[in-house]
């Protein structure tokens, strides 16, 4: 049977985790959690905050977000660094969301704030607040 949608965005593999210790599992692990509930994404990737590294990374032919990881990472932390220059105790980045033309890229901060998870999805087949909601609930984890 010849699906439309698989057949123009090929899929490439789960990339075995950057890390081989118990957070590159788990890194693993969360991803193919976010991939199960948002099957259309277009990339993937769980990254070390503080290093800009993938723990853990997923993306269809063309897309390396592994590549995105390190400039992702610093996004995040200008922000953080606008937020205390604007002097708001008390406030912590939740998500950032980039809207492109034909994509949505998601950043979501982790609940301890040493990684993130970061998604890009089309604009076209995905449902950006159930995205959002799934990248909420795993941040918690």
């Amino acid at each position: 049977m010849a699906i439309p949608l698989l057949l123009t965005r090929p899929f490439s593999l789960l990339k075995a985790p950057a890390v081989n210790d118990a957070r590159g599992q788990a890194a693993a692990a969360s991803l193919a959690r976010v991939r199960a509930e948002i099957p259309e994404l277009l990339a993937a990737a769980v990254v070390d905050l503080a290093s800009g590294r993938p723990l853990a990374s997923f993306g269809r032919t063309g897309l390396q977000p592994e590549r995105a990881a390190a400039c992702n990472a610093e996004v995040i932390r200008q922000q953080q660094r606008a937020l205390c220059a604007l002097g708001l105790p008390g406030e912590r980045i939740e998500d950032i969301l980039v809207s492109l033309r034909e994509q949505v890229h998601l950043l979501r901060v982790s609940a301890d704030g040493s990684r993130f998870l970061y998604v890009a999805v089309s604009t076209d087949d995905t449902n950006l607040a159930l995205a959002r909601a799934v990248l909420r609930q795993e941040s918690l984890v």
